[in-house]
């Protein structure tokens, strides 16, 4: 059992939120509304190129890479009829919630995620969660792995009692060891090179 723990941090995509291939339905309707000459792959791909080169998200961050990677120019409408859609691309996670229900009474929960955080907390609203959570840190200001996102996570608690529980091992679990945090790696990869690793949500129960 993990000792002296005040706040346990979630990631959200592929860890509470598993992602599904019918979440692109909000980049494709908003490409077909319109009529842009790109897929929705390379529209979706912009989040990650917007990853690797910028510590944060921004909207006219997001509008400049289009225009440099796609040769698109588009308008903020476009942006606001896509993240509307895709606020809406999630579904209850009754495992989560099961976990969640658990962990709410013991500890102090928080979500850090690298997407927009009026997006992810719409999601999360969606799914039914975001009532457990004391505050929802989205990629606005800084992405992870940059350890000024894991402060903003943590508040005012001290590193050593937050605990950073997520699916990739490089900006979740990683990330957070590198500046003090507890870290659990959600993956059922046997391979994986974390200490400490679950498979489900539900292990949690027979650690915290």
């Amino acid at each position: 059992m993990i000792q002296d723990l005040k706040l346990v941090i979630f990631d959200l995509d592929d860890t509470l939120i598993p992602w599904q291939d019918k979440y692109m339905e909000a980049v494709t309707e908003a490409i077909k509304y319109y009529c842009l000459p790109c897929t929705p792959n390379e529209m979706n791909n912009i989040f990650r190129i917007c990853e690797a080169t910028y510590h944060h998200y921004d909207i006219n961050l997001i509008l400049e890479l289009i225009k440099r990677i796609l040769g698109i120019t588009v308008s903020k409408d476009f942006l606001d009829l896509w993240f509307y859609r895709l606020g809406f691309m999630s579904e209850e996670n009754s495992e989560a919630i099961e976990i969640l229900e658990y962990l709410y009474p013991k500890y102090e929960l928080a979500v850090l995620t690298n997407c927009f955080e009026f997006i992810q907390s719409q999601r999360l609203a969606v799914a039914k969660m975001l009532p457990y959570f004391k505050r929802v840190v989205g990629g606005d200001t800084y992405i992870k792995p940059d350890p000024r996102a894991f402060e903003l996570a943590i508040g005012t608690y001290s590193p050593e009692v937050c605990l950073m529980i997520g699916d990739n091992y490089e900006i979740d679990y990683l990330a957070a060891k590198n500046v003090g945090l507890r870290a659990i790696h959600l993956s059922e990869d046997e391979k994986s090179k974390a200490h400490a690793r679950i498979r489900s949500l539900k292990d949690l129960k027979n650690i915290l």
